[in-house]
């Protein structure tokens, strides 16, 4: 069973993309930005359904990482949901990618029955040569471009 929360702070890793559809931005605020500043993460970024980023960010109390020290894209496919859900983590010595249900919230990393895959080093290069890919898209579809 993979624990995301270990994986994030996993050291060695010096990037950290993240893709969700829901994000709760106070756990990862908390929670998951400073475990990736502990361990040595300093580059971050999070690309989210603009929809539902609206709702989060309506409801996040203050926060201390997000948006000062990791950019939160917003991307809105029209009255399609943006919903992958994904993590690319990118060292000098390491590649990881974790695919699959969970969303960026408490429950989607903790409690909530997710499943999600994990492909590291060599194994990740092609999968994370598409999630590049995926980023690159959203990109293209954020109100911010």
């Amino acid at each position: 069973m993979i624990n995301l929360l270990n994986e994030v702070a996993e050291e060695g890793f010096g990037s950290a993309a993240f893709l969700t559809y829901g994000i709760d931005l106070n756990f990862f605020d908390t929670e998951v930005m400073g475990s990736l500043q502990e361990s040595g993460c300093r580059n971050m970024l999070v690309v989210a359904d603009g929809y539902q980023l609206k709702d989060d960010l309506n409801s996040a109390a203050w926060l201390r990482y997000v948006g000062v020290h990791c950019p939160i894209v917003p991307v809105r496919l029209g009255d399609r949901a943006f919903h992958p859900k994904a993590v690319l983590m990118i060292g000098e010595e390491k590649l990881k990618v974790l695919v699959g249900s969970g969303n960026l919230t408490l429950p989607g990393y903790t409690r909530n029955w997710e499943i999600f895959t994990k492909v590291e080093d060599e194994g990740a290069a092609g999968i994370a040569l598409d999630l590049l890919g995926v980023f690159e898209n959203a990109a293209h579809r954020s109100p911010l471009e």
